[in-house]
């Protein structure tokens, strides 16, 4: 058996996922914990679900830190250096003898998409992003740092959008759309204004607005004209911030990979939000080709370990096996 690991974490808005593999790519712990956003929950938040995180992985593959040759991590809320200065402090003081690399949890989606971490990420999920790198090393974020630097196209959004529909349609102010009776429904309430109850400050159920992004998928799907525009507005929101970080680091002719992440993307992978997307980018860049992440992008934090560790993409080898255990793990 081997005595030498690899660890990565993804840490996100929504949940905190760690897995350490060993030389030969077996995947030997899967630990889910929650968010480790420090931007959205605090830095003694983050700082608990990663330690977690990493306690209970290492507990549950019977080894030491000290057994871990390289870890590497993919964290939201890690865009500016002074971002990356706070995620490291916290990494540096629970496994502070442990080579790692820090990157932005969108730039591990980039990885595990592609064999060089070549080509555009972009995200839609807990919150949106798009992170690109070209062959010269240069690197391109458009937005990612919430909806106050105008970043559109989140499953909260698509909630939120189908909530506007509805209560408009309520008071007279829009069309009626399926939506409105679909999200009664969905909360089991004979008045929708009831919903504002969940909006209150010590409302514990908050978080269950975004429980209706899918059955927005599923109006569109079903002919719902106003379910179809939310959609379509998204990906014009998305594909431009795709397309604006693309003409900044390749030529339109070249032949370029964008990986789609987030849970929005996973799970609708053959959308009208998606096909719009497609189409919009292969106006301008006709060479791209599309790939739907198909497994946890902590395998992208996983690859960045090998890769530092070994200097070079060896692991790629391993990502069938990687992805095989971590399917496994996530299904048990």
């Amino acid at each position: 058996m081997t005595s030498r690991f690899f660890l990565g974490i993804d840490g996100g808005g929504t949940k905190t996922i760690t897995a350490i593999s060993d030389e030969k790519g077996r995947i030997r712990a899967f630990v889910r914990t929650g968010p480790s956003n420090f931007q959205s929950y605090g830095i003694k938040k983050a700082y608990i679900e990663l330690r977690n995180g990493i306690q209970f992985a290492l507990r549950k593959a019977k080894i030491k830190s000290s057994q871990i040759l390289y870890a590497g991590f993919g964290i939201s809320g890690a865009d500016r250096d002074k971002d990356f200065d706070i995620i490291l402090s916290i990494l540096s003081d629970i496994l502070p003898d442990t080579p790692k690399i820090l990157v932005n949890d969108t730039t591990i989606a980039l990885r595990a998409g592609t064999s060089d971490g070549i080509g555009l990420a972009l995200i839609s999920g807990t919150g949106t992003n798009c992170i690109g790198f070209n062959k010269e090393g240069k690197m391109v974020r458009i937005g990612g740092l919430g909806p106050l630097t105008g970043d559109y196209g989140a499953g909260s959004d698509i909630a939120m959008a189908a909530y506007h529909a509805a209560f408009r349609y309520n008071d007279g102010r829009g069309k009626y759309t399926v939506l409105y009776d679909i999200i009664k429904r969905h909360f089991g309430v004979e008045d929708i204004e009831d919903l504002i109850e969940l909006t209150y400050y010590d409302s514990l159920d908050y978080h269950r607005l975004n429980t209706i992004t899918p059955l927005v998928f599923d109006a569109a799907r079903k002919g719902d004209k106003i379910a179809r525009e939310i959609l379509i507005n998204c990906a014009e929101a998305l594909s431009f911030a795709a397309i604006t970080g693309l003409k900044r680091l390749f030529k339109t002719n070249e032949r370029i990979t964008v990986a789609l992440g987030g849970s929005v993307f996973i799970r609708q992978p053959k959308s009208i939000m998606v096909e719009n997307i497609r189409k919009k980018i292969i106006t301008k860049f006709p060479n791209t080709r599309f790939v739907t992440l198909d497994t946890e992008p902590v395998i992208g934090a996983l690859l960045f370990a090998y890769d530092r560790y070994y200097g070079d993409f060896r692991a790629n080898r391993l990502k069938g096996r990687l992805k095989k255990g971590i399917r496994k793990a996530d299904s048990i």
